[in-house]
């Protein structure tokens, strides 16, 4: 049996939830620390940010509230739609409560200040943050954010991208940001035919036909690496759960030991994210299903101009079991 513990807050960074949709309310996270009087009750520099923030902040509306994009609405479903409701379904993470920033101005195309709703989330308390979006542009800002979010504890989960294409080859952001986790949309058995792959690209998750919440109490089917991520993200959300003590990297390992295989024609594509099996292995319910989490810790490597010559050189692989801190080296490369 499965033990569960509280869930980890999840932040979606999107265009806007609807968090009264009859699925998603019940786990819509609430600042309780702020009252709705027009005054900054918890000193966080956002006045009445009860249900989280309107970064596009149309209309001087202060909540991340969208009836006019669907996205955020479906995406905030995929992770956290409330379960055993009688209604259609429910979120990957199993009841997680989900704290939401609206980055669309329902005017323009595109998002506005996302980094600043990734920070947000962040600071008042998500543990998993959710960014469906991304595109071509570096930005040492948003890196920054990033780094600082990973450095408080916090896992940020990403999209691949839809546009079929090798991230290592054209990289977008902030899916190839060292420590961001990046999904990939699988169908059944194999790689939907749109998402982006590989090496960055570590989990792939369902992304094709996706049911979710849509604004006004409605459930639609969508497509993308949009949904994927949610996938994952209420994933990593139930697996730090059931392993409360667990660090980011580990749950990162848990989850990415525990995929199941895909079939591809491109060696660059791993596996498809397994949600049983990322709660039973290494869980003393489960005695006999144990694994470890492999992962390169760190490397170290000649000067480059020393590859110039054929003299053997050492390229040496620090490997970690994540799970039991465990090291082991060398590798010669010739």
């Amino acid at each position: 049996m499965v033990n569960y513990r509280p869930q980890p807050l999840i932040g979606i960074v999107d265009s806007g939830t609807d968090w009264e949709h009859i699925d998603l309310e019940a786990n819509s996270w609430t600042n309780d620390k702020e009252l709705i009087n027009n005054i900054d009750d918890d000193k966080n520099g956002f006045i009445d940010d009860y249900r989280g923030w309107n970064f596009a902040n149309n209309n001087n509306d202060v909540r991340p509230k969208n009836n006019s994009n669907m996205h955020g609405t479906h995406v905030a479903g995929c992770a956290a739609a409330v379960m055993n409701n009688g209604l259609l379904g429910c979120g990957t993470s199993m009841n997680a409560k989900f704290i939401s920033t609206k980055h669309d101005n329902e005017v323009s195309s595109g998002l506005i200040d996302t980094y600043s709703g990734v920070m947000y989330c962040a600071e008042m308390g998500a543990k998993v943050i959710n960014c469906s979006w991304g595109g071509i542009a570096y930005s040492r800002s948003g890196e920054d954010v990033i780094n600082e979010v990973l450095s408080k504890g916090v896992m940020v989960v990403a999209s691949a991208g839809n546009d079929n294409s090798d991230n290592d080859m054209y990289p977008k952001y902030p899916t190839n940001y060292d420590g961001v986790i990046t999904i990939g949309a699988n169908y059944t058995s194999g790689k939907s035919d749109f998402s982006c792959y590989g090496h960055s690209v570590t989990i792939f998750a369902p992304g094709t036909n996706i049911r979710s919440t849509t604004p006004g109490n409605l459930f639609q089917n969508a497509s993308g690496t949009s949904m994927a991520s949610p996938v994952a993200t209420g994933v990593f959300a139930l697996v730090w759960s059931v392993f409360p003590d667990y660090n980011p990297k580990q749950v990162y390992h848990q989850v990415r030991s525990t995929i199941t295989r895909m079939y591809a024609n491109n060696k660059k594509i791993f596996g498809k994210i397994n949600a049983y099996d990322a709660v039973t292995y290494n869980n003393p319910a489960f005695p006999n299903r144990v694994c470890p989490g492999i992962g390169v810790d760190r490397f170290e490597i000649p000067p480059f101009n020393s590859f110039t010559s054929y003299n053997q050189k050492t390229l040496t692989l620090h490997l970690a079991n994540y799970f039991y801190m465990s090291f082991i080296s060398i590798f010669k490369l010739y």
